[in-house]
C-alpha cells in the first residue's frame, strides 16, 4: 500500500486505523496514529513510538515497535478482544468487570502465554501496577 493510495483513498479521520501489529507500518504510509488495544497497557510507549516517527527518528520508532510486537501479538492472538485486555488489566489490579455472553475467559494455557509476555514488558499506566500470577 503506497502513501499516495492511503492519502487519496481515505479521509484523514479514516487513516487512524486499528493499530494491532501495523502501528508503525501504517504511519509509514501516511497514517496519523492508531487505535490500539495494547495502548491500555503501554500507551506512553506507543505515543513515544509515534512521536519518534513523526520527528524523523525512524530507527527509534522501529526499535520500540519491535520491542512491543510480542505483546501486541499476544494480545491479538490468544483470544478475541476484549477477552485478553480485560484479563491483563484484571491481573494488574483493575476492576474491569466480567465478560458478557457469549464471551468467556481465557483457558489456563492462553492465560499463561499472555501473562508471561505481559511480565516481560514495562507497563506504563498512570498509576503503579505490577503483573501478578492471578489467572482470574
Amino acid at each position: 500500500m503506497s502513501t499516495s493510495y492511503v492519502q487519496h483513498r481515505y479521509a484523514p479521520h479514516q487513516r487512524k486505523r486499528h493499530g494491532r501489529l501495523l502501528a508503525l507500518p501504517l504511519l509509514a504510509v501516511g497514517g496519523y496514529g492508531v487505535i490500539c488495544v495494547c495502548s491500555h497497557l503501554v500507551g506512553r510507549q506507543m505515543r513515544s513510538m509515534i512521536d519518534a516517527y513523526v520527528a524523523g527518528r525512524v530507527g527509534e520508532a522501529a526499535a520500540t515497535h519491535r520491542r512491543l510486537l510480542p505483546l501486541m501479538t499476544a494480545l491479538m492472538t490468544v483470544a478475541s478482544n476484549p477477552i485478553p485486555i480485560k484479563h491483563a488489566l484484571h491481573a494488574l489490579g483493575f476492576p474491569v468487570g466480567g465478560l458478557r455472553l457469549p464471551l468467556y475467559g481465557l483457558d489456563a494455557a492462553s492465560s499463561e502465554r499472555l501473562m508471561s509476555e505481559l511480565r516481560r514488558h514495562h507497563i506504563d499506566l498512570p498509576i503503579a501496577v505490577e503483573a501478578t500470577s492471578d489467572d482470574s
